[in-house]
C-alpha cells in the first residue's frame, strides 16, 4: 500500500515546487540586461555534466565491446557487414521505434558514402549498431572475409 496523501498537502507541496523552480537563485549581468538563474538551469547544467561522463566512461567500454568483436575469429569483410549486419541486428530487437530505426538507416547511409578506409568504416558501423541495440547484439552473421559462418542459413 503506498503513503496516502491529503489533497490539501499535495496542492501545497506542488505549488511550493512550482514556486521554488520558477525563482532565481542569483542574477547575472549581460551587458544591460539582468538574468536570473533559475534553479532549473543549474540542474540542468549538472545533468548535462553527468550525461557527458557517463558518456566517456560507457566510450571505453564500447571500445573494447568493439574491439572484442573485431577479434573474435576470422577477419570481417567490411562490404557483407553494412549489407548484413544492420538488418540482422534490427532483427533481434523488438522494441526499437520506427523513428530509431529510420535514424540508424540513415546514418549507416551517410556513412557508406563517406571517403575513409573501409576498416574505419566498419568501426563506426559496429560503434553504431552498439549505440542503438545494444552491445551484445552486433554479432557475426556470414561476414567474414574467406569463409561464410558456419552457423549461419545459406543466403
Amino acid at each position: 500500500m503506498g503513503v496516502r496523501v491529503p489533497p490539501s498537502a499535495l496542492t501545497r507541496n506542488t505549488a511550493g515546487s512550482l514556486a521554488f523552480f520558477r525563482s532565481s537563485l542569483f542574477t547575472v549581468r549581460v551587458g544591460m540586461t539582468d538574468i536570473g538563474v533559475e534553479p532549473s538551469a543549474v540542474l540542468d547544467s549538472i545533468l548535462a555534466a553527468t550525461d557527458r561522463a557517463t558518456d566517456r566512461d560507457l566510450g571505453v567500454k564500447r571500445s573494447a565491446t568493439l574491439s572484442r568483436i573485431l577479434t573474435a575469429g576470422p577477419a570481417i569483410d567490411p562490404q557483407k557487414a553494412f549489407v548484413r549486419l544492420p538488418p540482422y541486428c534490427l532483427a533481434l530487437m523488438q522494441n526499437l521505434s520506427p523513428a530509431d530505426q529510420e535514424a540508424l538507416g540513415t546514418a549507416i547511409a551517410k556513412l557508406a558514402t563517406q571517403a575513409i578506409p573501409p576498416d574505419e568504416k566498419l568501426d563506426i558501423l559496429i560503434l553504431a549498431l552498439i549505440n542503438a541495440v545494444g552491445p551484445k547484439s552486433p554479432r557475426r552473421p556470414s561476414l567474414t572475409c574467406d569463409r561464410e559462418h558456419p552457423t549461419s542459413a545459406p543466403p
